[in-house]
């Protein structure tokens, strides 16, 4: 027994020492394997990255399985993976997942991908937005600015962020962004929610500039902030901010004239960008600012939710059920003061109908007959609207809350056993609706949005026979008009 425990352990021992990392790699896109004289960079996971960057594949370096320790470090695991991406052609490495050893595994376990960056050695590279050793200018020809939002509590939205005409970027709440600006004149930096806000701005080559952007309460009213700093202080400030968010794209301005150019990164500016792709095809347009006007057209299913009264002949409840579904169309109109806040108007018709044969019992004989059931509903609505929106750092998406008071009417044509009648009528509705806008450009957009409309019938007018007569309905028979609506539609802002 002494004998065979101690093979197992020989075998064992040779087992660990002899077996390297294991190494898997899925290459999307293949290059020619770079020169083994070229540096294959690490990137950090926070490190800022130029547009160019293309992510050509993954590869994974450890397993769980049976490795010697020594051979699984974490530089032997950086080693391989390096490696890897060399021969992927790719030069720099971002590393996406770490595990450290543990009761499991004696092994460093990393994931990473495969980046090949354009002129990677000319680059700023390594310019992260948590080491400040890294906040160094590697060109003086450009000034950095480093933008940087605190979380603030309540409902703040995002802004965007000027200098002069030329938008540099969206800043949301928990925020941290780094641009480079190389500009001929002072200028300005401004942002405007419900009250603008402006600062002068000498950003000069070669300087390291930190701004504070944020929203206030001051007597309850919000308001918005812009502070410029240059030096320990604003570094120091800028470093004690852990965000949530940290934009890893490096945008280059050069403003010159009062116009822009942008080098490279995505950028929501007005400048001279071709918005044309190589093969002739318009490239997709980003949202640059919060719509300021938007009209909605919507149509879909309608269903009415009041109950059948119970005076209802029991021969005509299916009919009354039936006659519940039906669809509308619908035109909004908002026009927003502020980011967040609008105001306008809805105008909506609802239209259902059913006919059908019924069954109805005569009791008289205890026979029965076949009568014809036929009803169409149109009840049109109109009201002012008030409404409350929530949109994406990106500006692609919003979130709407809207509220609506108003007139609606009523219309039923119908006609039982031969005999046609019409009734109408009118009240007052209140509805809620919540929707959801995807905006493609700036000014096309898709949504959907679910509506529940309240509204209920006290009386109405009864033209039968040749006769007109008012009815005037029991607070308890009231008619209810009450329905939801599920809606999709296209947008059009500006």
């Amino acid at each position: 027994m002494k004998i065979y425990i101690k093979s197992l352990s020989i075998c064992t021992i040779l087992l660990l020492a002899g077996c390297n990392a294991k190494v898997s790699t899925q290459i999307t896109k293949a290059y020619l394997e770079t020169d083994v004289k070229q540096e294959i960079k690490m990137v950090k996971t926070d490190d800022l990255l130029p547009e160019n960057t293309e992510v050509i594949g993954k590869v994974k370096v450890g397993d769980k399985g049976a490795t010697a320790t020594s051979k699984c470090t974490y530089p032997k695991v950086i080693e391989k993976a390096k490696e890897e991406a060399r021969k992927a052609g790719g030069n720099a490495i971002r590393i996406t997942q770490h595990k450290v050893p543990d009761f499991r595994c004696t092994c460093h376990r990393i994931k990473a991908d495969i980046l090949r960056i354009e002129n990677v050695d000319s680059y700023l590279f390594g310019m992260s937005q948590k080491t400040a050793k890294d906040l160094e200018v590697r060109d003086s020809n450009y000034a950095v600015l480093n933008i940087y939002r605190p979380h603030e509590i309540g409902l703040r939205p995002a802004f965007n962020l000027h200098l002069g005409d030329v938008t540099l970027c969206r800043v949301p709440r928990d925020y941290k962004k780094t641009v480079l600006v190389k500009t001929d004149s002072i200028s300005t930096l401004w942002i405007k929610t419900e009250s603008k806000e402006e600062i002068s701005a000498d950003l000069k080559p070669g300087h390291v500039y930190f701004l504070r952007c944020e929203i206030t309460t001051d007597a309850f009213t919000p308001r918005t902030s812009l502070s410029l700093s240059e030096g320990e202080n604003g570094m120091n400030e800028f470093q004690a901010f852990n965000v949530k968010e940290i934009d890893p794209i490096v945008d280059t301005f050069e403003i010159v004239k009062g116009k822009s150019h942008i080098s490279y990164g995505m950028n929501p500016a007005k400048a001279e960008v071709d918005s044309v792709s190589s093969n002739g095809h318009a490239k997709e347009q980003k949202p640059t600012e919060p719509q300021k006007i938007v009209f909605a057209i919507n149509g879909g299913y309608s269903r009415r939710i009041g109950k059948i009264a119970q005076d209802v002949p029991r021969e005509l409840v299916d009919h009354m059920k039936s006659i519940k579904n039906g669809f509308h169309v619908e035109a909004d109109f908002y026009g927003f003061f502020s980011e967040m806040v609008g105001a306008g108007a809805k105008l909506a018709f609802f239209d259902a109908s059913d006919a059908k044969m019924v069954k109805v019992n005569n009791t008289y004989d205890n026979s029965f007959s076949y009568v014809k059931v036929n009803d169409k509903y149109a009840i049109p609505l109109l009201g002012p609207t008030l409404t409350s929106r929530f949109l994406s750092r990106d500006l692609r998406n919003a979130f709407m809350m809207t509220c609506s008071i108003g007139y609606m009417g009523y219309t039923n044509r119908g006609e039982y056993a031969s005999s046609k009648y019409k009734i109408t009528g009118n009240a007052m509705y209140a509805s809620v609706d919540f929707g959801y806008d995807h905006w493609m450009s700036q000014n096309v957009a898709v949504g959907f949005k679910i509506s529940l409309i309240g509204s209920s019938l006290s009386k109405y007018t009864l033209e039968q026979d040749g006769k007109k007569e008012e009815v005037k309905l029991e607070k308890d028979k009231h008619e209810s008009l009450t329905r939801i609506d599920f809606s999709i539609g296209m947008r059009f802002g500006k």
